[in-house]
């Protein structure tokens, strides 16, 4: 067990001089390798966030454009409705103002076909009299010759 402890320090003191300080050309080479690595993971992170955030933007666009839409769908039904409600009132004061307008007409023309039939009727009974009255005239003409003839045959 000493041996490999042995040897296993000897390999430790070989490895020593890889320990040693870096030179500045080392330096230098690994400011530029990380600087290298920096940029290209600065362009691909900004990359991935341009795409996220065009991602999010057009998502979000998406919601709000079916949220609008949603909103004026309801607007447009709400309206749709208040116009058909409208068009009801507007009808039933319709009916309510020109109903009585038209029974009234009826009722007038009627009333004028009456007035005219009753003044048909009123001249045929006025011509009825006068022929009437003529008639009675004739024959109280005729009964008071009748009158006379009998008085003259009558009278020696």
């Amino acid at each position: 067990m000493k041996y490999p402890v042995f040897i296993l320090v000897g390999i430790l003191f070989l490895t020593l001089p890889a320990f040693s300080e870096l030179s500045d050309a080392d330096l230098q080479r690994i400011k530029e390798i990380v600087k290298l690595e920096v940029t290209e993971s600065e362009l691909r992170i900004q990359s991935e966030i341009k795409t996220e955030i065009k991602t999010a933007i057009n998502e979000s666009k998406t919601d709000i454009t079916e949220y609008i839409d949603t909103k004026l769908k309801g607007v447009d039904d709400r309206l749709n409705l208040m116009s058909a409600f409208l068009v009801a009132i507007m009808a039933i004061i319709l009916a309510a103002i020109v109903i009585p307008q038209v029974i009234n007409a009826i009722k007038q023309r009627g009333q004028e076909d009456l007035q005219t039939e009753i003044k048909k009727l009123r001249a045929e009974i006025i011509a009825i009299k006068q022929r009437g009255q003529e008639d009675l005239q004739t024959e109280i003409k005729a009964l008071r010759a009748e009158i006379e003839h009998l008085k003259k045959t009558s009278n020696p």
